[in-house]
Order: structure tokens, then sequence, then C-alpha cells
């Protein structure tokens, strides 16, 4: 127990000790404190728990405790807006919409560690219009680049990849939805649950059916015999709440460790630093095991600006790996967020994949979200043939069979590794 005050929830008694205020307020962060950070539902927040001092089942009546204790109404714990049940080795906290009284009535309580704004993040695309598949073939060409002048718009490209393609091996994409009847699928979908405003089950927007496409597409992923797990937390548009994310995030990790299979997870999103957001896939890393791949961001400036890509690089998570976007003639994608935090690089300038319009539609999106799921796919083609391997060590695997001096235009504290699947 590591609050000076706590308040002990005896189930076993049916009863609860009244909580003691602390003396220091926990940190509040509002979305106006955070630079470019979005807050839609100004009384919305994160609650986030010290670890052992609220039993991870009983954070709701820990709450209405909490609440009644100060004056305030107890709330009805069945409320949408509410999210109790999150699995304390991802997130320790809580989710759901209070008054500016009651936010300053659990900042005096010993177990908050901080409280944050309930902040969107968005997917990290950029639409355009040429079409382009030569994606697959750079990341497994090693240091020979394409032809010059090639056509981005050619299907004429080669890709050699081992012939396991991933089997076996589960892949959680955090995303738009997905258009799961896609021809390119072949039946390897598992669509887990929707978090969020977004159409329930469906791909609308079509990002997520993109990023999957590259992943584990028949045609145009990676490991083309691994099975994508679809956990829609971004809404129709693109953009999703900080808590439909670490619910999303939850999902993932607490299936992923869970399971006999080999399992990762690919994050083609991001905002403004994001301190719930950045624990949630710290904790499923360093708790449950589980590796995570992360777009840098389309904003062209240093990933540390950005949550989680800020979690990679040399000094970050041992088990997160921050991606970032290079062109079809080997240029550093101008768009493409950089520095330290950047681990490797992959092509994600004018990607054709999966679209939703039908069952065998096409788009072409560019943005570090379409080079995340190129590295992820590589992490499913190690694990394929070797099975679970710690996130440190898929990691350090990814980044020693890059391709290292190949992309120009990149800045000096960036690292220039181009992700390379040929030499696995």
């Amino acid at each position: 127990m590591i609050a000076t005050s706590l308040i002990s929830l005896c189930l076993a008694a049916a009863t609860i000790a009244l909580p003691t205020p602390n003396t220091f307020l926990a940190p509040l962060r509002r979305a106006v404190d955070i630079p470019g950070a979005v807050a839609p539902i100004p009384d919305a927040y994160i609650v986030a728990l010290k670890e052992n001092t609220v039993d991870p089942h009983a954070r709701g009546d820990w709450l209405n405790v909490v609440l009644s204790s100060r004056g305030h109404v107890r709330r009805d714990l069945t409320e949408l807006d509410f999210r109790l049940g999150w699995n304390e080795t991802v997130f320790n906290g809580l989710a759901g919409r209070f008054s500016d009284s009651e936010i300053r009535t659990l900042q005096q309580q010993g177990e908050v560690s901080y409280i944050q704004h309930d902040t969107l993040l968005h997917t990290t695309a950029l639409v355009v219009q040429l079409n382009a598949v030569w994606g697959l073939s750079r990341i497994s060409s090693g240091a020979t680049p394409l032809p010059p002048n090639s056509d981005p718009a050619s299907f004429g490209f080669q890709y050699t990849f081992d012939d396991s393609g991933g089997s076996g091996v589960d892949i959680f994409v955090l995303d738009t939805g997905i258009r799961a009847t896609h021809q390119d699928f072949g039946g390897r979908v598992n669509f887990l649950q929707t978090f969020g405003t977004g159409t329930p089950g469906i791909d609308v927007n079509g990002h997520g059916t993109h990023v999957s496409g590259t992943v584990a597409g028949s045609v145009f992923g990676v490991a083309k015999s691994a099975t994508i797990n679809m956990i829609k937390c971004m809404d129709d548009a693109g953009a999703g709440f900080t808590s439909d994310i670490v619910s999303a995030i939850n999902l993932a990790a607490t299936t992923a460790s869970s399971s006999s299979r080999p399992g990762i997870v690919s994050m083609s999103l991001g905002g403004p630093p994001n301190q719930a957001i950045d624990d949630a896939v710290v904790n499923a890393v360093n708790n449950l095991n589980v590796p995570f791949v992360v777009a840098a961001g389309n904003e062209g400036l240093d990933a540390s600006s950005s949550s989680p890509a800020r979690l990679g690089g040399p000094g970050g998570n041992p088990g997160v790996i921050t991606v970032g976007a290079t062109t079809i003639d080997d240029s550093f994608a101008t768009f493409s967020n950089t520095g330290i935090n950047v681990d490797v690089l992959a092509p994600g300038q004018d990607i054709l994949s999966c679209g939703v319009d039908s069952d065998s539609a096409l788009q072409n999106l560019s943005g570090t979200s379409m080079a995340t799921p190129h590295v992820a796919g590589i992490a499913a083609l190690i694990m394929g043939t070797e099975g679970k391997i710690s996130p440190t060590a898929l990691k350090q695997r990814i980044i020693s069979s890059g391709v290292v001096g190949v992309i120009d235009g990149i800045t000096t504290a960036t690292s220039n590794t181009l992700t390379n699947s040929g030499v696995l």
C-alpha cells in the first residue's frame, strides 16, 4: 500500500472504509495544457490509479464512496460513459464524465496518480490519387534500390518472403475497422469489438482495411498467412477518444497474452503527448510481454511530440517499435515525423492496398500509418518461424535486420534504418 491515505474495499464484510483526502493534489492534465490536444467532451476524463491501492474489481464502489463522502451524488455505474473494467496490468484506472468539483475531489485522493482529459487521437494516413504496390518489393530487396523511375502504379514488382507467411500468428490491428469480406483476406479475420461512436463492426473510413491489407493481405500483405484481429477504436472519420483506445489496448494485450499463439499489436494512430495511452502500451509490453508497432506520425516534427510514437527509440521502451516513412525512390517522406524516437523506416508513400467500396476494391494512401503495417508484418514473419519471443528480442531482431544508410534526405537524429524481410 503506497498511498498515505487509502480506501480499503472489504467486499467480504460488505463495508468500505471512508477515504481521507490527500494533502497534495494529483496532477491534472487538461487538453488546453497539451499542445495540439483536443477534448470534444469537456467533462470526460481518465483517472489513473496508483498500484495496489484500489481493488480492480471494485473501482466503481471506490468511486462512489469517494464522491458520496465529499457531498457528491453517487453515480450510476451502468452509464456507458464509465470505463471501469480495464486490466490493471495494462492500465490501472477508470474513465468517466465528472464535474469540476468532482475532479477536485478525485485529485485529493491518495489513490489517484494523475487525471487527464479524454482527448482525441487520429489515424495517420494522407489520401492521394496515384496507385502503387512497390512497398513489399522494397522491404525484401535489402540495400538494392528499386530501378530508377519505377512506376508506383505497377503490379510488376517482386516480393520475397518466408513461405510460412506468418502462419499461426495473431496481428491485433487497432483502427477504424475492416471489410472482413474483402477477397484479399481469405477469411483470416476476427472482428473482436468496437469501442466508441463509429459504426459497429464496419469500416466506413477505409483506413483500417488498408492497413490490414498491407500487414496480412494475400496480395498486398507482408505476412500473407497471419490472422488479423481487428479492434475498432477509431470512428468513421478516423478519430478516437483516449478511453476507447485504452480499451482497445487492454483487449488486445489481454487476449494476446492469454493465447499460446504469438501476437503483436499494430497501431497506425497517434496524437499529442498522452500519458494514459503511453502507460497502457508500456504496461502491456512490460507486464504482459506483448510487442507493439506504432506510427511515428505525419506532422513532419520530432516524434517525441506524439503518443505513442515517443515510446520508441534506444532510450524508449524496449518492446515498442516506432516507424517512420520512406518513398519509392528511397527518400525520407517529407510528412514523416523524425528524431531519436524513430526506430526503423518503411515504405509509406503511395501505398496501394485494400479498399472498402467492394470486396475487390483498392485504395491508395500515404502516411506513417502505411509504413507501420510493413514492420508489423515482418514481426509476424519472424514469429511465424520462431514462435513467441520477447518484445525486446523482437525489436532487436527487426532493427538489426534492417538496411542502414540507404535513405536520402533524413535528419541526423533519425535512425537511417530501412526495415527488411530479406535477411530474416
